[in-house]
């Protein structure tokens, strides 16, 4: 059940932030630390101990159920905020979903590194908006959908954040810095804060499609492997990063199209064409065609030398994830007919009972509390950033 984002995180918009904001928990003087040890917050804003400075997060023995219960889990999307939870069950004994976010917000669970939605049969199954938590027999947690055969299983590891500093457990989808992250500043986490890491896994092999935007030309998978062949290169999505050398293929090959090499090799950054950076091959990678949950798609198999991150996949989760094309179906109307159209789109098949440990941390309320301060503290400087950037993009 959806319901808008609460603004009880929120704090007076009056506050203004510098590198050391810190929240009201953190100001200076003496508070307790998760251990019970006494830690002196300078005044520049920065917490210690009082025999040691805490470095890293303390394991907290709790059960993936009980993150849910009350205040439940939040989940920010660069800096904005949403939060899963459950507080009563249905007459089956599930528990019932409840979240709180603000229209247009990503929510949820994230699916690998992120979808737009599934596809089963060739159409598609959209993600959000889970009806029922059920806990399972070996203490995780599974989430399932009213009106889709959907079943997402979570296991949660809480920790003791309390005192570290705030700025790198704020993550993109790929395990990258955010936004936001560059106003956090020095800023620490409040006594009490607890910060999740989920790992999750699918019971039945998923076809992920990770953006409704993203398309090939194609309406086929056959018309596909025709397109980029020879001297006709296709880019793939990377994982950002200053490191990245991003990587272009073209079939080479194709036994009865239903298996084959393709050669890949680096391409240029930044450019609205697929363009090769060089002259150089970076090997071939195997594809086969296949039908995952009634789908048709092209799955690729790229060589171990090959670095993930180049292809679009973390390496932490490069034996779950595989690059794929799959085959989408949609209707359309003209008049009084219904036609079936198709067409090819990148996706990613994540193999069943693989784990994928989701990049992003969640939070418990009192960490949520102490981020959404420091994210209005720094909101000015963040809109001048922002306008700057607009301006320069201009130019």
């Amino acid at each position: 059940m959806r319901f808008p984002l609460l603004l009880s995180l929120i704090v007076p918009t009056f506050l203004v932030g510098c590198a050391g904001t810190q929240p009201p928990e953190l100001l200076p003087g003496t508070i307790t630390s998760a251990r019970g040890v006494e830690m002196k917050v300078e005044g520049d804003g920065k917490a210690q101990k009082e025999e040691k400075k805490k470095t890293e997060p303390e394991l907290i023995a709790q059960t993936t159920l009980a993150a849910f219960r009350g205040a439940g889990v939040v989940y920010f999307d660069d800096n904005r905020a949403s939060r899963m939870f459950v507080t009563k069950k249905d007459k089956k004994g599930r528990w019932i979903v409840e979240e709180e976010f603000t229209e247009n917000t990503p929510h949820g669970f994230t699916w690998g590194t992120g979808a737009a939605h599934l596809l089963k049969n060739g159409k598609r199954l959209p993600l959000e908006s889970a009806k029922w938590l059920v806990e399972e027999k070996d203490g995780t947690v599974s989430l399932l959908w009213e009106k889709q055969p959907l079943k997402l299983n979570i296991k949660v590891t809480a920790w003791d954040v309390s005192g570290l500093p705030m700025k790198p457990f704020l993550r993109t989808r790929f395990g990258t810095p955010s936004h936001a992250s560059y106003f956090a500043g020095d800023a620490l986490f409040p006594y009490g804060s607890v910060a999740y890491v989920a790992e999750l896994r699918t019971f039945e092999d998923a076809v992920i499609v990770p953006s409704r935007r993203a398309f090939t030309g194609s309406d086929t998978i056959a018309n596909f492997i025709k397109r980029f062949n020879d001297k006709t290169p296709y880019c793939l999505r990377y994982v950002p990063g200053k490191d990245r050398s991003p990587m272009g293929f073209r079939f080479t090959s194709a036994r009865n199209a239903k298996s084959g090499e393709a050669v890949l090799y680096d391409v240029k950054k930044g450019t609205i064409f697929c363009a090769r950076a060089n002259d150089d091959d970076r090997g071939e990678a195997d594809w086969k065609v296949e039908t995952v949950n009634g789908t048709k798609v092209l799955v690729m198999d790229f060589p171990r030398r090959a670095v993930p991150e180049d292809y679009g996949i973390p390496a932490s989760m490069k034996d779950a994830l595989h690059v794929a094309f799959a085959e989408e179906k949609s209707t359309q109307k003209k008049g009084r007919r219904t036609r079936t159209v198709t067409r090819v789109v990148p996706a990613a098949v994540w193999r069943a009972d693989e784990p994928i440990t989701d990049l992003q941390y969640r939070f418990n309320g009192k960490a949520a509390q102490a981020l959404e301060y420091i994210f209005e503290a720094s909101r000015e400087r963040r809109e001048a950033w922002e306008a700057k950037g607009r301006a320069a993009s201009k130019k």
